[in-house]
């Protein structure tokens, strides 16, 4: 598998898996990712979206195919055969390993983020009350 379609596939599928998720565990009233109001205890924010860090640790590879005129081509290491088949051509090839951070904004609960909005009103509203009692004394 290229090494892009491994990483595509996987920021996909967790992104997909918060969204299944979120259903589920909203269902039992619980949250998955849900909106903050405080984000002081998260590391960043994007237009409301805690950005959460993806690691990989990827064993890639380098082969040169003598039956490839492209020359080298990069992929995620493959540890087993497919259906045993051996391949009869000569191939060299180099594995090294690869650590990078991908920064991903989760999708918000939307339920939740609704409730936060209503909350922010409320707090707004009241502290416009108070606001104006204190101006007509």
């Amino acid at each position: 598998m290229d090494l892009k379609d491994f990483i595509d596939q996987t920021l996909d599928q967790i992104t997909e898996g918060v969204f299944v998720a979120q259903e589920k565990v909203r269902a039992r009233g619980g949250f998955v990712n849900p909106a903050l109001r405080d984000s002081a205890s998260v590391q960043a924010m994007h237009c409301g979206h805690t950005i959460q860090s993806v690691s990989f640790d990827v064993a890639i590879t380098v082969q040169e195919d003598s039956s490839n005129s492209a020359g080298a081509k990069l992929s995620v290491a493959s540890f087993f055969k497919a259906d045993g088949e051996v391949l009869s051509k000569e191939m060299n090839s180099v594995t090294s390993k690869v650590s990078f951070k991908v920064p991903l904004a989760l999708p918000i609960d939307k339920l939740s983020l609704d409730e936060l909005i209503n909350k922010e009103k409320q707090d707004t509203d009241n502290k416009q009350r108070v606001f104006d009692e204190a101006n007509n004394y």
